[in-house]
């Protein structure tokens, strides 16, 4: 789990940190959390103005799991359930993962009868 700084200088060296742990582990793993920032000036609805950069590095580190394959979406039987409040602001979530559904390619067969 994951709670990012709110600069984006120290959310650099988050996203470095998971590049070393996506090169030095080849065991499927789940990131999730508070990242602090979001991928687009199109996710925020009034408040503070966006800076930029902050959101762009984030991008940049989402993108290179993307073509690097290491960052899937989970899809299958994935239960998030919201549990109570204790001594923080956020509330933590329990996450039950059933198996991944993998996509596959199915050739195509003509079978002529």
């Amino acid at each position: 789990m994951i709670y990012a700084k709110c600069s984006v200088e120290e959310r650099i060296e988050l996203w470095n940190d998971l590049y070393f742990i996506s090169d030095h582990y080849s065991e499927p793993w789940i990131v999730g959390g508070d990242f602090n920032v979001i991928l687009g000036s199109d996710e925020k609805i009034g408040g503070l103005p966006v800076y930029i950069q902050g959101y762009e590095d984030f991008a940049f580190c989402i993108n290179s799991f993307l073509i690097n394959r290491k960052l899937h979406d989970l899809v299958g039987n994935i239960e998030l359930q919201h549990l109570e409040r204790t001594r923080s602001d956020h509330a933590p979530l329990l996450v039950t993962c059933g198996g991944l559904v993998q996509n596959c390619i199915k050739p195509f067969r003509f079978l002529k009868f």
